[in-house]
């Protein structure tokens, strides 16, 4: 799908910035050798070049740890819909979540084996590292470890629930409809609630040949600060960021976006569900 205005104005901003990055830090990495009078010389420089770049990488590193921690949190959250088996009871309609079983079974295994490993290096890290290799690992490829650790252990919990319950990732009744996605869930979003809906496209990195769309359904609720407050603080950071670049390129209605894949052969009828009950209650709410 081809991006819109507002998609193309996001990737040539993230060019100016990328870009020339990419220019100074080649530059600066082959400087040292064109510029020093000996070899020794230019690899100290380039040393401490490498150290810079390196504690540049713990910025994006925290960010990640930031975000790992916000799911997680969420993940283990307390906070139940205790009226979902209602809910199913009442349910319009109803779609499992689209997991592929075996899939999930090898990726679980995967994970395994990654946390089998990454404890045997904290256990036992002399089995695997020869001691200079010990000495020599800096604080940013500990802290690299540190997260890759709890992620691989993390993904064992997720991917093991989703392998063995099961999972709606989406659930309408007469009040609203919940959306799971990612195992994280929207909660009850109210009919009410929604200011408008409509098909849009949002930009995915997920793609060998660089940035492209993928299609969403993208809704604009009328009290998204509302639906905000159902997450613990730290997934209300990067909800209310995400909102704003996906609102962005959305022009405007991204404060929940579907995705069309989770639905299936079914999502025109989610669709068509979703539009008629909003204009029921729009019709209403002007009255």
């Amino acid at each position: 799908m081809a991006m819109n205005e507002h998609q193309q104005r996001l990737i040539k901003k993230l060019q100016w910035i990328l870009i020339p990055a990419f220019i100074l830090i080649a530059g600066i990495s082959f400087w040292p050798y064109l510029t020093s009078g000996s070899r020794a010389e230019a690899d100290a420089a380039f040393r401490k070049f490498f150290l810079f770049t390196e504690l540049l990488m713990i910025i994006p590193l925290l960010f990640c740890a930031f975000a790992a921690y916000a799911l997680i949190r969420e993940f283990f959250s307390k906070r139940k819909n205790t009226d979902t088996n209602q809910a199913l009871a009442e349910a319009l309609i109803k779609i499992k979540a689209p997991y592929n079983k075996p899939g999930i079974a090898i990726t679980l295994l995967v994970a395994l084996g990654f946390a089998v490993l990454a404890n045997l290096i904290l256990i036992s890290p002399e089995t695997i590292f020869g001691p200079e290799q010990l000495n020599a690992f800096t604080i940013t490829e500990k802290l690299f470890f540190g997260f890759f650790y709890v992620l691989c252990h993390f993904l064992l919990l997720a991917f093991g629930r989703q392998l063995f319950t099961t999972t709606y990732v989406f659930i309408a009744t007469d009040k609203g409809f919940q959306y799971t996605a990612a195992g994280i869930s929207s909660g009850w979003v109210l009919w009410e609630d929604i200011e408008d809906i409509r098909e849009s496209t949002v930009l995915s990195g997920n793609n060998i040949g660089g940035p492209a769309t993928v299609p969403v359904l993208g809704i604009k609720l009328r009290s998204p600060e509302k639906y905000a407050a159902n997450y613990n603080p730290a997934l209300q950071k990067l909800i209310s960021l995400a909102g704003k670049l996906n609102n962005f390129q959305t022009e405007g209605v991204g404060d929940l976006l579907l995705n069309p894949a989770h639905f299936g052969q079914r999502y025109e009828e989610v669709k068509a569900l979703i539009k008629l009950k909003q204009t029921q209650h729009k019709h209403s709410h002007n009255r």
